[in-house]
């Protein structure tokens, strides 16, 4: 609770610094309040599972002679979400393979599929890891925006077989029409 209030307050003084006083913040609240006991166990054992994983990356980065921080762990995740064999964990733009050598020597980058500019979608699903130059080609557009009904498109399509449901409807050539229809933070919060 303490570091969630923290986080909150450090995001207000963020938003007052950058854009001034808001006229109203809507706080939207844990839904796991209303979860059975059983449910709530099903939590605490994603939560146990998730902090192992985790120590578990930062022990990796350690053998790396790599800092051991929130930032570098979930490049760490991201990469290893490509594809369980470490063989096959490619950019899924580009195809080509993402060795462990480069995730911290400047080759690649965690990009947002559908643009954070656009979807203020900064969830881990929404992430990927790519390599730089093809996140600059990429720009401010969908994959399907940037390479659809291109050449590129093919080696995309061929990766998509090895990410999770999640991420691979985001290079849907609809992607963005389904984002905005299912989001609508209003409905969901009066509803809750």
């Amino acid at each position: 609770v303490h570091i969630g209030l923290n986080q909150l307050r450090r995001l207000i003084n963020k938003i007052l610094t950058v854009h001034g006083k808001p006229d109203e913040i809507v706080v939207e609240l844990a839904r796991d309040l209303k979860l059975s006991e059983e449910q709530k166990k099903d939590v605490q054992r994603d939560i146990k599972a998730n902090t192992e994983a985790a120590i578990t990356r930062g022990n990796k980065l350690e053998e790396m002679s790599v800092p051991n921080n929130g930032a570098n762990r979930m490049v760490l995740r991201l990469w290893e979400s490509l594809n369980d064999d470490v063989m096959k964990r490619k950019c899924p733009y580009s195809g080509k393979t993402i060795s462990a050598g480069m995730l911290f020597d400047g080759s690649c980058d965690v990009d947002h599929i559908l643009p954070y500019s656009r979807t203020l979608d900064g969830g881990f699903a929404n992430r990927t890891l790519c390599l730089k130059e093809f996140n600059r080609q990429k720009t401010n557009k969908t994959p399907w925006e940037a390479w659809g009904n291109t050449p590129a498109w093919a080696a995309i399509e061929t990766n998509l077989k090895n990410l999770p449901s999640n991420r691979a409807w985001r290079f849907a050539p609809d992607a963005m029409t389904r984002f905005e229809e299912g989001q609508d933070f209003s409905a969901r919060a009066l509803k809750d």
